[in-house]
Parts: structure tokens; C-alpha cells; sequence
């Protein structure tokens, strides 16, 4: 599990040279934070499904994947002005207060319909639930890109579209409109 995380980050600084400088300064002066620091985000996301894989990285814009991700406004003013303005680097930052998910999370379709929706229309599930990260990256993920809203599908969903299926989806069972507002 570490060789293949230490693999995917290896690639990603590879593609993005500054990250791996930022990561590096981070790394090194951890002390200097007073909470985790989370990233880039891109080192810190396990897909667990292949087209969760894809739907992942077409949802989610390369800012996102290059940013870190911080759990208090201290730490953010701290990054920012070492790699920012000092080193002259573009490093984007998130801060997510605390650095954890939220208990509930609204979901569009009711257990028993989303249960429906694999079964005969190959729903493949809520995004989030496709990748595996920590908690602060999980939620900014939510929080930035609505991955908890969005719906991976496969080919037999295509072909339920054409079938019926948009409307089974128009409409959530808490009253708001279903993919259609997403």
C-alpha cells in the first residue's frame, strides 16, 4: 500500500515539479503548524473503482488536485506566506476548520431507491463513495466539487436514459430536484 502510494506520488511530482518542491518545504518544517496539513490532494486520494477513477478526475478540477488543504486560518497564513510570497511558488490552499467530515451528509436519493438504481440501471454510486482519503480531503472535495451529489454511471445507465430513467432521476425523495440541479 506504501510502495503504491509513494509510486502515485512519485508520478504526480514528476507532472508537477512545484509540488514536489512544496511538498518537500512542508515536510520538512511540519513543526511549524499547529494542525496537519493535508496534500496535495492528489497524493492523498485512493480510487477504489476505475470509473470512479475516471469520473473522479474529469469532476474535479487540477487546482483542486494540486492544492493542500488545512484545518486552521493560522496555518493557512503560514503556508501561504512561506511558499507563496516568500519561495514565489503557486501553491492554492483550502482551509477545512478541524479537519473533519460532517456527521450527515444529504444525500439525493433515499437508501432504498439508490439500492434500485444499481440493481436495474447500473448506478454505480455516489462519487465519494468511489475513493478513499483523508477526512479533511474527503470534505473538501464535498465542499468544493459536490462529489457526494454526483452520480457514477456505467453503459447500462447510459442505456436506461433512453428508457425512462431520467425521470426516476428528476426528482430526490427530500423534494429537491435530482441530477438536474447538480
Amino acid at each position: 500500500m506504501n510502495d503504491e502510494k509513494a509510486s502515485r506520488k512519485e508520478r504526480i511530482f514528476q507532472q508537477y515539479p512545484e509540488l514536489e518542491e512544496t511538498y518537500r518545504w512542508i515536510d520538512q518544517n511540519r513543526k511549524l503548524f499547529r494542525r496537519p496539513i493535508h496534500g496535495p490532494v492528489a497524493c492523498e486520494v485512493e480510487i477504489t473503482d476505475k470509473i470512479g477513477a475516471v469520473y473522479l478526475e474529469n469532476h474535479v478540477a487540477i487546482s483542486t488536485w494540486k492544492q493542500y488543504v488545512v484545518e486552521c486560518r493560522e496555518d493557512y497564513n503560514l503556508l501561504y506566506r512561506e511558499i507563496r510570497d516568500k519561495r514565489k511558488m503557486n501553491v492554492n490552499i483550502h482551509i477545512f476548520p478541524q479537519g473533519k467530515c460532517e456527521e450527515s451528509i444529504n444525500r439525493l436519493y433515499s437508501e432504498k431507491k439508490m439500492k434500485m438504481l444499481k440493481e436495474k440501471h447500473g448506478v454505480r454510486g455516489y462519487l465519494d463513495e468511489l475513493f478513499v482519503a483523508p477526512s479533511a480531503i474527503l470534505q473538501a472535495l464535498r465542499t468544493q466539487h459536490n462529489v457526494q451529489s454526483c452520480l457514477a454511471r456505467n453503459q447500462k445507465t447510459e442505456a436506461s436514459m433512453h428508457q425512462g430513467l431520467g425521470k426516476i432521476l428528476e426528482t430526490c425523495e427530500n423534494g429537491d430536484l435530482g441530477w438536474a440541479s447538480t
